[in-house]
Formats: structure tokens, sequence, C-alpha cells
């Protein structure tokens, strides 16, 4: 029997999500908080970031914008634990227009970590890597669990030491194992171009 997952609109949940981080860490802030014009001073070990998704499918795989989560906690220096929770609604490709046989959303639960690259300017790149979970929910067909992993690199900007934008490119890459009455391709592969905020906390 076909069920479908339904998500709730991407970008206002993205937006909503943005607003609550944005609003926690503004009550946080302390009067002493001045813009950074040097280094990111990396005082606090815990951060939250929301991005909205901006994804195409690659091949056959489906494709779709949605809403990523992530926690962040430094382990040591530079290194910095990974925790991720991406939805994707099933939408055609924001880039291209086209759109996948199969619609389908998904949810990635993922684990791993970046390394952040220190620089002389509250500029901070970065790498990160994750693997994990697939979610998949096709439209014509039985839902459905996989294996896959995430891959990206991006660069934040921050105002203040607790609170940055960022900007990533990201892979995802995994495999889905259906029922045998989904005859579409069992493979998942998202490139998407991620836009976020993020608030850091101690």
């Amino acid at each position: 029997m076909s069920s479908t997952t339904r998500f709730p609109s991407a970008p206002t949940a993205a937006l909503l999500a943005a607003v609550a981080i944005g609003a926690a860490g503004a009550g946080a802030a302390r009067a002493d908080n001045l813009v950074l014009e040097g280094p990111h001073p990396f005082l606090k070990e815990n951060e939250v970031t929301v991005q909205y998704l901006l994804g195409t499918g690659i091949g056959q795989s489906w494709s779709g914008s949605g809403v990523g989560l992530s926690y962040g906690y430094m382990l040591r220096g530079p290194l910095w634990l990974d925790l991720q929770l991406n939805f994707r609604g099933a939408t055609c490709s924001f880039f291209t227009g086209e759109c996948p046989p199969e619609p389908s959303s998904a949810a990635e639960v993922l684990a791993g970590g970046s390394w952040r690259f220190r620089t002389d300017i509250p500029v901070v790149p970065y790498v990160r890597a994750a693997v994990g979970l697939l979610y998949l929910f096709p439209r014509t067909a039985s839902d459905a669990v996989g294996l896959g992993g995430r891959g990206g690199v991006g660069v934040r900007y921050y105002i203040f030491d607790w609170f940055g934008f960022n900007a990533e490119a990201a892979l995802s890459l995994g495999h889905g194992y259906f029922d045998a009455d989904y005859h579409s391709s069992h493979t998942y592969a998202v490139g998407d171009f991620a836009l976020g905020v993020e608030v850091q906390f101690q």
C-alpha cells in the first residue's frame, strides 16, 4: 500500500526556524557584544544552524527544496561534531526546472564532523561530512529506508561572535531499500546550495 508523507512549506519552515533561533540567541547576547572586525574568537562550544536547501537531483534521483537543521559541538580546536537533520519536499529542480520521474520527499538523519578554518577576519571557511539514515517517501510506492552520506564546503560570516550567516554547496549520496512495487531508481543523489544562519552558545 502506498503511503505519503507531506512536509510543511520549506520557505515558511526555514523562516520560522531562523526567527526562533535568532530570538533565542538575541536573548543571550550581552551589551558588550560588538560587531566583529577581526578573527572569530571561538569562545562558545555549541552551535545551532538552520538552512534553506535548494536542491537538484542527479540522474533519475529525485530533487527538492527543503530545510536543514544541524547542531555542532567544538571537540578540539577547529574540529567540530556535526549532527544534521535535513528535510526535502518532492519538487522539481530549482536550478534546471526538470522534474524527477518519481517525485519523492526525503529526510536525512546524519552524524559526522566539520573542520573550520581560522582566518584573520570574521569569515570562517569550512568542510563537513556526515553519514546516516535516509527516510524516503515516494508518492506512488511504499515508504523506504536507505543509507547515505552528505559532504559540503561552505563559508560562515559572523556579525557577532555568537551569530553569523553561511552559504554552502553540498552533495548527498545514498541508496534506498524499496519494495518490489517501486520501479524507479534506488540511487539517492542530490546536489544542493544552502543558505542559513548560525547561533552559538555555551
